[in-house]
C-alpha cells in the first residue's frame, strides 16, 4: 500500500502561533525532533486534529503527567536513552532524576512533590520543550493513519536500536512502550512511505530513510 507523508510544517514551540491556521484545520502524523547533535526524531503521534492534540500534550507535559528526558541541549537523545533508560525499572530512573517519569501503571505512584513543587523539575519541562522542532504531515494513502504511526515507530525504533547495539526498552515496560511512542496499532499490509512536502528538509535524514515497512 503505499502512502504519501506531506511535510508541511516544521517549528519551535514559539513558532506554533504563526501556523494557527494549518493546525486548527488539519491532522496527520506529527514528530517531535529533539535539537541535539544530531537532531533525533524522539516521538512519533498521530492526531485527528493538531491543534487539539498539542493543547492536551502541552498541557499535560506541563502538570507532569509525561515523561521528561533531562538532556543538556546538545545531547545525542540515543545516546542518552542508552545510557539512562534501557535496562532500567521505574524507579532507578527516578531515583537517579535524570529522566522524570510520573507513573507507571498504577497512577498512585504519581509524587505530588515532584510533579508540581519541585521548580527545578517544573522549569525543566519548559526548557524541554523549547528545545524541540514540532513537524506535521498530512497523510495522502488508504493506510489508516493510527497504522502509519505504528510503522514508523517500530522502523525508527529498530534503527535506534541497531545503531547502538543494544535493547532502548526500559525493564518492566509493556511490550509496546518505547522511548520514542507506543505501537498501538500494526499495519495489515507492506507499506511504501513517501515523504514530500516544504518541510520535508526539515526532518532528520535516518527517519525521512524509512520508506518500507513490510509485513511478513
Amino acid at each position: 500500500m503505499d502512502v504519501r507523508l506531506n511535510w508541511q510544517v516544521a517549528t519551535n514551540g514559539q513558532g506554533l502561533d504563526g501556523h494557527r491556521k494549518f493546525l486548527d484545520s488539519q491532522g496527520g502524523l506529527y514528530v517531535w525532533i529533539w535539537n541535539g547533535k544530531p537532531p533525533r526524531v524522539i516521538y512519533i503521534g498521530e492526531a485527528i486534529n493538531f491543534s487539539n492534540r498539542f493543547k492536551t500534550h502541552m498541557s499535560k507535559l506541563l502538570g507532569g503527567e509525561y515523561t521528561v528526558f533531562h538532556m543538556a541541549r546538545d545531547d545525542d537523545f540515543i545516546e542518552f536513552v542508552k545510557t539512562n533508560y534501557a535496562g532500567k525499572t521505574f524507579e532507578e530512573m527516578n531515583d537517579q532524576r535524570a529522566i522524570y517519569i510520573p507513573t507507571t501503571e498504577k497512577r498512585e505512584t504519581l509524587s505530588f512533590s515532584r510533579a508540581f513543587f519541585d521548580q527545578e523539575e517544573c522549569n525543566q519541562r519548559v526548557v524541554y520543550m523549547q528545545n524541540h522542532t514540532y513537524a506535521f504531515a498530512t497523510v495522502e494513502g488508504d493506510c489508516p493513519p493510527k497504522q502509519i504511526e505504528g510503522a514508523l515507530i517500530a522502523m525508527l525504533f529498530k534503527e535506534y536500536e541497531k545503531s547502538t547495539g543494544v535493547s532502548l526498552r526500559r525493564k518492566g515496560g509493556k511490550s509496546n512502550a518505547t522511548p520514542i511512542g507506543n505501537i498501538n496499532k500494526h499495519p495489515v499490509t507492506s507499506l511504501t512511505i513517501e515523504h514530500t512536502g516544504e518541510a520535508v528538509s526539515r526532518l532528520p535524514a535516518e527517519f525521512r530513510a524509512i520508506t518500507r515497512c513490510d509485513i511478513q
